[in-house]
């Protein structure tokens, strides 16, 4: 079936997270799921870290980072199938077997099953003393539609938007811990791409005394059609992928875009 002709309910989950703790942001996750599954909702988006946060000794960080087959990720999965619900979230992911720290963001489908694991490839500032970048970005077909996979400061780098795109993305997630002082960054980076490669975005933020909110979905125009402030919630809004179709019927950036942009050759000084 083709996705592109029917809706999606999205529930963005824009939490307050307790920082170098897990429990209390375990709560808030399973809290705010059944909210978003009681709401109708297909899928529901955590920020960047909702496990574990951001802002805490590195010492902290390690001691908290679990492998994907740890409790934090089973747990999810248990939650997913438990509202018969998609969810998408960010968590320090410590491999198995490995001495790298990811950065990370797992989505899991409505049965509970791992859809794909996300791991952050551009890291900001003191990030790059504590995790190790990936480098997939993987978009993944999904019964919900195409859906493509962001983690924060991934998406202050258009390229990473038109590589998702040009591999099928109908619906592009970013989650994110975005600072007061990126605000309208935040908010340009999310609709900029929307609208320059004619899909749906939707960018889920931590709501605390560090980031700044105002989590939003924006249609393929550009336009912001659901967002909030800087308060925990859970934004439910629903998108139409018919409407990606009609507005790259209008606009002809993806069939007149040349791939060849992209070759080493076309980023020669001449």
């Amino acid at each position: 079936m083709d996705k592109r002709n029917a809706t999606l309910k999205i529930a963005l989950a824009q939490m307050t997270v307790t920082h170098g703790e897990v429990a209390p942001n375990l709560a808030t996750i399973c809290r705010m799921t059944a909210e978003a599954a009681q709401a109708g909702a297909q899928i529901v988006c955590f920020p960047e870290l909702a496990q574990c946060g951001f802002y805490m000794k590195k010492e902290t960080l390690n001691a908290l980072a679990e492998p994907i087959e740890g409790p934090f990720v089973t747990k999810l999965q248990a939650l997913a199938a438990e509202h018969h619900i998609h969810l998408l979230c960010g968590y320090a992911e410590a491999p198995t077997g490995e001495e790298a720290l990811y950065n990370s963001c797992v989505l899991i489908d409505d049965e509970g099953k791992i859809l794909e694991n996300m791991r952050k490839i551009y890291l900001w500032g003191r990030e790059k003393q504590r995790f190790t970048p990936g480098h997939r970005l993987p978009v993944v077909n999904t019964k919900l539609g195409r859906i493509g996979i962001l983690n924060c400061y991934d998406a202050e780098y258009p390229e990473t938007f038109r590589i998702e795109a040009l591999k099928g993305a109908e619906l592009i997630l970013v989650g994110a811990n975005w600072s007061f002082t990126g605000q309208s960054r935040w908010e340009l980076q999310l609709s900029c791409n929307a609208l320059c490669n004619l899909l749906f975005v939707a960018g889920v933020n931590i709501a605390d005394q560090y980031c700044c909110g105002h989590s939003r979905v924006v249609a393929p125009d550009g336009r912001v059609i659901g967002t909030v402030h800087n308060e925990e919630t859970v934004l439910i809004t629903t998108i139409d992928f018919a409407e990606i179709e009609e507005q790259r019927a209008k606009i002809p950036y993806m069939t007149d875009f040349n791939p060849e942009t992209f070759t080493m050759d076309a980023l020669k000084t001449y």
